[in-house]
């Protein structure tokens, strides 16, 4: 008699799910017929559109998701994914391999970042798709913002910064669904979705039926541990013990070279470029511990532009000076150099001294191109000059020679030598220490090291009188020319006959330089302060301007006064008051130069790290401009005038998720929707609930996570919730009212929306706002108790200062733990954490933001200097730092460290070189600015 044998239980199970239909959802081999039937015809189901930098691991991981929909356990995918990275490798027409498989692909799937948008191979392919193709790309969102317009039937452009307008720009009819993967744990969800869209099927249908395989095949696989397990177990232990104590290696050595990089970043001296790239590589080797330290570095260069680039295989030594010229399209260098610029350009048989001893680039716009090799007749120059009309330069020389040669057209023409003036006989230090042309550029004046001037005719090239003195100038209008004598004076003399006019004593005078309008000479010092001085022509007495520092180094451009010695002041010369103060890092500066217009100047000399080495820098001549940094106004959408209300407000708040704007002005509380502007339900005054007029505690704002309740203090002491809700369209109406007993000073909403921390004289008030009743009452450790900020993170820590001390609250059980507290004669004010719980700000009465480490449990170094006072404190969404002040102004910090990036590569147009890694890192050397991306 024959017995049937019989599954185990846990098989027989299994078996039984395998067959059983499910009431929601296609069966896992409808899928699999619905996957052949998409990809029917084609070689691919899917085209992987990225950008490599920095999307290449999340489309590797994006393809892997995608090849396990359906797939059974023996199968090695069901659905092709076309990934050029496979290609690349094999095949050198990249151009090729893309039509290729975009040609051979189903449909396309495009990773989008504002990165991609500008990406000339992303755009490619988009373009192609668009003509060749109804089908519309399926759009992963990994970074930016995306926002469609339901008026205009297209994307909201101004505010979409993952999507290239050229491309996208009235592609869609209706508003498509974007799959958003911004966060790396998104990417099942995200897979899941996209094979969906594919598919055409519910995305909750095929994630249904992704869970159910998952299942069955972990039941499988459970029963094939069960037989194994006796056997393996402890090896299983050990290898995993072994593999989590490599990762734990590899995360530790990542850290410790990039502590190393920043380390060295931050020593005394690193040159400006290099410090740069170093903090940039940290964040590439550590993003999660460097992202702080990356924008940090940023915030330390306010106004820098560009790190100009030497020629290839040449040493720049010491640049002596820089000039703009009178148009602004040229930018030139005195300086000497070593190494082959080529045959024609040296004076030495095997080319290793060439004879051209300034470079010039051109400066057109905001960038600075490839310069060009000037033939000064010399191996070195010590000074330049341009004609008042621009169409030729003067260079000095060590020997006292001046060569003029003309400016070249473009890029390409070799600059023509046009005359030569000689250098004087038998002096014993002919070096020329400066040049000056007179305004109708006929003559020009040259300085010699040994204290002699000569003025020359330029066309003629004979020399017209010479005199005692150095550092010759001559006044714009050519009426007077100003020299520093060998005894210390300013000799002021008339052109008309080079007599002495007047004269200006005054001790260690190491610099002198003519105001704009010619009725001021400006004098700098190399001793005592204030090291700048004002003398009103003919024969005024100097005055000072207080604050400057002495130097050696002077550059005007409309009326500001530019030394150095240990810094670099920025001075209204006019009003004599100083702006503030700035020494461009790592660099010894022997010239500055404006450029036309006075937006924009240049620093030169030598690097510190390197003495005989030249650099440029050019820098924003407004002091308060900060990178990734934007200063704006409160305006109503569509006619740019500040809104209703807010020219006078002393709170402004937003709704974490964008919808709507409160401030408070006077007695009047003012709603308004950002998105479109309407003033029908917008504006209402609310005279219950303003700043009290005798001096109490200005109005204070808040809105809850869900942007549905909006809580105001009063005068009185109360807190006034109103409802911001979205069906919330009428008047605004009160949803409670609480009494804390003592005056409100600050509010803030819980992760969850129902409890609100209300900053009294006696500590934080807990309130549950449904209930309208108080929870509890946390007070300070340490006396006093009067508590004027308050912040919450979405984990639920509650963030308090009484202006001086910082302590971080567990609303739990009460218990307090201090943070560093703040420094000096200032206190906080404002207190905000970003999204993440990682960073929190803190603003003072000193108009400056302090930035605290959360994770690390430490205040960071640099600090944001607000350009108005100080309203109102929040983060936004991205990250990003937003503060408001009274004007309805607006300024606004991208803490965002990828924009940070783009702003280094920017400025340093290049990447860390081989070199330079080995003295600072170790390993693998990231990229830190790649060439752009495809």
């Amino acid at each position: 008699m024959l017995t049937r044998l019989r599954r185990p239980p846990l098989l027989e199970a299994w078996h039984r799910s395998g067959r059983r239909r499910y009431e929601r959802g296609d069966s896992a081999r409808e899928i699999r017929r619905l996957i052949r039937e998409a990809g029917d015809g084609y070689a691919y189901h899917l085209f992987l559109s990225h950008v490599r930098n920095p999307d290449a691991v999340t489309a590797q991981r994006v393809r892997r998701r995608l090849q396990r929909v359906a797939r059974r356990w023996w199968e090695r995918r069901q659905m092709s994914v076309f990934l050029d990275v496979d290609r690349i490798a094999a095949d050198t027409d990249l151009a090729g391999v893309i039509r290729t498989g975009l040609r051979t692909s189903a449909g396309l799937v495009l990773l989008a970042r504002p990165l991609s948008a500008k990406s000339h191979w992303v755009t490619e392919e988009l373009r192609w798709w668009r003509e060749n193709r109804t089908e519309r790309p399926i759009i992963v969102r990994t970074g930016g913002e995306i926002h469609w317009d339901g008026a205009a039937g297209d994307f909201d452009w101004p505010r979409t910064t993952a999507l290239s307008r050229e491309v996208f720009a009235g592609w869609y009819d209706t508003e498509p669904l974007w799959v958003d993967l911004a966060r790396p744990e998104q990417v099942d969800r995200a897979a899941v979705a996209v094979a969906a869209s594919l598919l055409r099927m519910e995305p909750i249908t095929l994630a249904g039926e992704e869970r159910r395989r998952q299942h069955r095949q972990l039941a499988l696989a459970a029963t094939a541990v069960l037989l194994v397990a006796a056997l393996g177990a402890t090896s299983l232990v050990y290898a995993d013990s072994a593999s989590r104590a490599r990762a734990r290696a590899a995360i530790e050595a990542q850290d410790r070279t990039a502590e190393q990089l920043v380390r060295a970043a931050q020593t005394a001296g690193v040159r400006t470029d290099v410090a740069l790239l170093l903090h940039s590589a940290a964040y590439r080797v550590a993003p999660g511990r460097q992202a702080h330290t990356l924008w940090q570095r940023a915030m330390t260069y306010p106004g820098l532009r560009r790190v100009l680039r030497m020629p290839p295989d040449v040493t720049v030594d010491t640049v002596r000076e820089v000039a703009f010229s009178p148009d602004g399209r040229w930018l030139a260098a005195a300086t000497s150099l070593r190494g082959g610029i080529g045959a024609a350009g040296t004076s030495s048989a095997d080319g290793s001294l060439p004879r051209s001893a300034v470079l010039l680039w051109p400066a057109s716009g905001d960038g600075i191109g490839t310069p060009v090799p000037v033939p000064a007749g010399a191996v070195a120059a010590t000074s330049l000059a341009y004609t008042p009309d621009g169409t030729a330069l003067a260079v000095g020389d060590p020997r006292g020679a001046v060569t003029l040669v003309g400016v070249p057209s473009n890029t390409t023409r070799q600059p023509p030598v046009l005359a030569t003036l000689p250098a004087p006989a038998g002096s014993g230090l002919p070096e020329v220490d400066r040049l000056s042309f007179a305004p109708d550029g006929r003559s020009v004046a040259v300085s010699h090291a040994d204290g002699t001037t000569r003025v020359w005719d330029r066309h003629t090239a004979r020399p017209l009188t010479s005199f005692g003195g150095r550092r010759t100038v001559f006044a714009p209008a050519g009426a007077t020319i100003s020299t520093l004598a060998p005894d210390g004076r300013v000799v002021v003399r008339r052109t008309s006959d080079y007599a002495v006019a007047s004269t200006i004593t005054l001790p260690d005078v190491a610099e002198i330089a003519y105001r704009p309008d010619g009725r001021q000479l400006v004098l700098g010092t190399e001793a005592g302060t204030p090291g700048v001085w004002l003398a009103d022509l003919p024969a005024g007495r100097p005055r000072p301007v207080s604050g400057t520092l002495p130097g050696t180094v002077l550059g005007l451009g409309d009326g500001d006064v530019l030394t150095n010695d240990s810094g670099v002041v920025v001075t209204d010369a006019g009003t004599a008051t100083p702006r503030t103060g700035w020494r461009p890092p790592g660099m010894s500066i022997r010239s500055l130069a404006f450029r036309p217009g006075g937006t924009v100047y240049a620093a030169a000399g030598h690097w510190l790290d390197q003495s005989l080495r030249g650099g440029i820098t050019l820098w924003d001549a407004d002091p308060t401009a900060v990178p990734v940094t934007r200063v704006s106004a409160v305006t109503a959408p569509g006619n740019g005038t500040p809104q209703p209300g807010m020219l006078a407000s002393t709170a402004l708040s937003t709704s974490p998720d964008g919808r709507l704007a409160a401030g408070v002005n006077g007695r009047q509380v003012t709603v308004w929707s950002t998105v479109d502007g309407t003033a029908r339900h917008l504006t209402f005054p609310v005279t219950a609930i303003a700043p009290a007029p005798d001096g109490g505690p200005p109005g204070r704002l808040a809105f809850s996570s869900d942007s549905a309740t909006l809580a105001v203090t009063g005068p009185d002491g109360s807190v006034t919730a109103l409802a911001t809700g979205p069906d919330d369209t009428g008047p605004l109406r009160a949803r409670s009212r609480l009494v804390p007993g003592t005056p409100a000073r600050d509010l803030a909403f819980g992760p969850d929306g129902d409890v609100l921390a209300v900053a009294t004289g006696d500590g934080v008030q807990l309130w549950d706002l449904a209930r309208q009743r108080l929870v509890r009452t946390l007070t300070h450790p340490e006396p006093p108790a009067d508590v004027t900020a308050v912040a919450f993170d979405r984990a639920g820590r509650l963030f308090a200062t009484d202006g001086r001390r910082l302590v971080q609250w567990d609303v739990r059980d009460g218990r307090a733990y201090p943070l560093p507290a703040l420094d000096g004669a200032f206190r906080l004010t404002r207190l905000a954490v970003a999204p993440g719980g990682t960073l929190l700000a803190g603003t003072t009465d000193g108009g400056t933001i302090v930035l605290w480490d959360l994770a690390a449990g430490r205040r960071l170094d640099s600090v944001l200097t607000a350009p108005v006072p100080v309203r109102s404190l929040t983060f936004g969404g991205a990250g990003g730092l937003t503060l408001s002040a009274t004007g309805s102004t607006v300024v606004q910090w991208n803490l965002d460290p990828e924009p940070v990036l783009e702003w280094i590569c920017d400025v340093v147009q290049r990447d860390l070189e081989t070199a330079e890694w080995q003295t600072y890192g170790a390993g693998a050397k990231p990229r830190v600015c790649p060439a752009p991306p495809r």
